[in-house]
């Protein structure tokens, strides 16, 4: 990467990326399913929720179900 930010070591310390929460949403449909879940392996401590039925714009394919889950992740981490 070219960006100077990513290659700033006093900004990305396990410490610092380490202590912001990450939860993974997978669309269960999507066509980049595995791709997904190896980014997800790169990037330890990652909570992961799934949506089912929901393709690759889950805002389009499965929105009340998106929204409801954003509202409970938000509430867990407030």
């Amino acid at each position: 990467m070219d960006d100077p930010t990513m290659k700033d070591d006093r900004l990305l310390t396990s410490a610092n990326y380490g202590s912001v929460k990450r939860v993974c949403l997978m669309a269960m449909e999507d066509d980049l399913k595995e791709v997904h879940r190896y980014m997800i392996t790169l990037s330890p401590g990652v909570e992961v929720e799934e949506i089912a039925g929901a393709d690759h714009a889950v805002m389009c394919s499965r929105p009340r179900e998106l929204s409801d889950l954003l509202a409970k992740i938000g509430s867990k981490y407030d």
